[in-house]
């Protein structure tokens, strides 16, 4: 029995579960992509331009103050999007807003020329996307059955993959045009919202109210004292350090590359991280060089290799 029929009384009606499920992996694939195609490639690279070598410091500086904004934004607009009633419903018109925001973020990312230009776009790129990635979240709860969460939540769960897999590779192709990197970005992640919004959108009437009403601070406080309870906070802690693991490596991989390790001869630090994120696994990267193809060529194939020895011998 769905939540509308418990709470009106009123027949339950049929909602067709793959169009959320489609605009879920939607959303998550590129709002993933735009993430680690600017964090791992993009922005480390326009770090380095303007702070030269005290870019892993800047960059430190320039993530980490963002943190703050991927961490208090969900909750609040969780909050936000339950008291919203719009002909679209609850959900759509946050998850358009954010996709159109960050889209705008990315683009001043684009033009930033200063740490502090690239603060405040990391910042408000990081709280806009957001937005729509734990919004549509709700939509689990809210329009899928109990016994289709599994599948509902592996869907979301191949957003951050795919989307980082599409994300390097865009990135590492426009490592030497880095606004262009962002505004395929920018394209993309708006494109992706709106499709989104369209197949989440639901009428006014379905937004029932479950509880009173109360003071947005009140509940973003009754939020956090969920963790009081034992399973709550095990889920709670396990999925940040999921996601603190890779955030923290991630974006710090291009300058290892750079700084530590020697690349193959015309393969460049951009190409590294895109090969170790390339599918199939065994392709190339793009080449810098006619001597990168040459050599990728070569070590990937076993027929190359036995040819190479035989006429070393």
């Amino acid at each position: 029995m769905c939540d509308e029929q418990q709470l009106t009384g009123a027949p339950a009606r049929k909602v067709r579960v793959w169009p959320v499920l489609l605009s879920m992996f939607l959303l998550n694939v590129f709002a993933y992509a735009a993430i680690v195609g600017a964090l791992q490639v993009l922005l480390p690279t326009q770090v380095r331009i303007i702070a030269g070598d005290n870019a892993p410091s800047a960059l430190a500086l320039v993530t980490g103050i963002a943190a703050i904004a991927a961490f208090a934004v969900p909750p609040f607009i969780g909050i936000l999007s339950d008291r919203t009633r719009t002909r679209w419903g609850r959900r759509a018109p946050w998850i358009l807003f954010g996709g159109i925001g960050t889209g705008g973020t990315l683009i001043m990312l684009g033009t930033a020329s200063s740490v502090a230009g690239l603060v405040v776009g990391w910042f408000l790129m990081q709280a806009l996307v957001n937005v729509g990635l734990n919004v549509i979240l709700a939509t689990i709860p809210d329009r899928i059955p109990a016994h289709r969460h599994g599948l509902a939540s592996t869907v979301q769960g191949l957003g951050l993959p795919l989307g980082a897999i599409v994300g390097v590779q865009a990135g590492a192709f426009f490592v030497n045009s880095i606004f262009t990197g962002y505004l395929l970005l920018a394209i993309l992640v708006p494109l992706a919202s709106l499709a989104s919004a369209w197949l989440t959108r639901e009428s006014r009437s379905t937004a029932v109210e479950v509880r009173e009403r109360r003071p947005v601070f009140t509940e973003f406080r009754q939020t956090f004292a969920s963790l009081r309870f034992r399973d709550y906070r095990w889920v709670f802690i396990s999925r940040a350090v999921l996601y603190l693991g890779p955030s923290m490596i991630g974006s710090m991989t291009l300058y290892a590359l750079q700084d530590y390790i020697k690349m193959p001869a015309g393969l460049t630090a951009a190409q590294g991280i895109a090969s170790t994120s390339r599918w199939p696994p065994w392709s190339c990267p793009p080449p810098a060089t006619p001597a990168a193809t040459s050599a990728c060529s070569t070590s990937r194939s076993p027929h190359r290799r036995s040819s190479a020895r035989s006429s070393a011998r």
